[in-house]
C-alpha cells in the first residue's frame, strides 16, 4: 500500500485501520512524498493494523511520514521498518 504524491501538490494523508497487509514483495505500507517539506507531503495514520510477512513492513520516502496509533501488530517483516511515530493527538501531545 503506497500513499504517493507528487512536487507542488496539495500533501496526501491516509488513515488505515483495522488492516492486514501481508505477503508483499517490497513495503507493506509507505508513505512517499516528493518534496522536502509543506506541499507535495505525504503522511499515513495506522492504527489497529497488522502489517506481516512483506520485504519491509513500513517505511517512508521524500517528505512521507508513517504515524502510529501505537496499537498496531508489526512483526514477522524481514525488516519490520519501526518504531513508527506517535500519532500526534489534541494540542500536538503524542498519544500514547
Amino acid at each position: 500500500m503506497t500513499v504517493k504524491t507528487v512536487a507542488a501538490a496539495s500533501p496526501v494523508r491516509a488513515t488505515v485501520t483495522n488492516t492486514t497487509v501481508s505477503s508483499n514483495a517490497g513495503v507493506g505500507v509507505n508513505a512517499n512524498g516528493a518534496a522536502a517539506s509543506g506541499a507535495g507531503s505525504s503522511i499515513v495514520t495506522l492504527g489497529g493494523s497488522t502489517v506481516f510477512a512483506n520485504l519491509t513492513g513500513v517505511g517512508a520516502s521524500g517528505s512521507g511520514v508513517v504515524q502510529s496509533f501505537k496499537n498496531n501488530m508489526i512483526s514477522g517483516n524481514v525488516s519490520d521498518g519501526t518504531p513508527l511515530t506517535a500519532f500526534p493527538g489534541p494540542g500536538g501531545a503524542p498519544l500514547q
